[in-house]
């Protein structure tokens, strides 16, 4: 039972790492943005703000992903799941 565990768990590991956009997390961090306002929310993804004038990199809320209009891919952003 412990093996076969083990090995769903390795299998959906690496089907993870093989997308480009997800990446592996041993912890979703907060938002950002949201803790700046002093906020407390889990974030969905790293993304590149796009609607950001320097295109800043950060931990985003779902909410902010859409907001600032973030994209998931290579070089765009990165949606968190957890290991």
């Amino acid at each position: 039972m412990i093996l076969e565990t083990f090995r769903v768990g390795w299998r959906r590991r690496y089907e993870i790492r093989k997308n480009p956009t997800t990446t592996l997390v041993f912890a979703i961090p907060n938002c950002d943005v949201c803790e700046g306002a002093g906020k407390s929310v889990p974030a969905y993804a790293e993304a590149k703000l796009a609607g950001h004038r320097r295109g800043v990199w950060a931990y985003v809320c779902r909410w902010h992903f859409d907001r600032y209009e973030c994209q998931l891919g290579p070089g765009t952003g990165q949606e968190l799941v957890l290991a």
